[in-house]
């Protein structure tokens, strides 16, 4: 069973203010929190870029969820279908 996940831009950070993006990401619940970071990045065709990410709590607070928690399954972390994300891209300079 796959989970379906909405994902919003932040241009600056999680605070300011959000931009919605038409995006809406199919992952499958065993997939860690790194993969996804790499299938945003491949559907935005953005290259090498640091993607933060947040999740957004049914309360609206935004939650970071850093890269200590790469290695976490997104069940694990309680990222359920219809979970809404906030994402910023850092593009990496070369």
């Amino acid at each position: 069973m796959t989970t379906a996940l909405n994902m919003y831009e932040s241009l600056v950070a999680a605070e300011e203010k959000i931009q919605p993006v038409p995006l809406a990401l199919k992952v499958l619940p065993s997939m860690a929190l790194k993969t996804l970071r790499i299938k945003l990045s491949k559907a935005l065709k953005c290259g090498k870029a640091t993607i933060r990410l947040w999740v957004r709590h049914t309360n609206g607070d935004l939650q970071e969820l850093g890269f200590e928690h790469d290695q976490q399954v997104l069940d694990w972390l309680g990222i359920m279908d219809g979970s809404d994300f906030v994402f910023s891209v850092t593009e990496e300079l070369h």
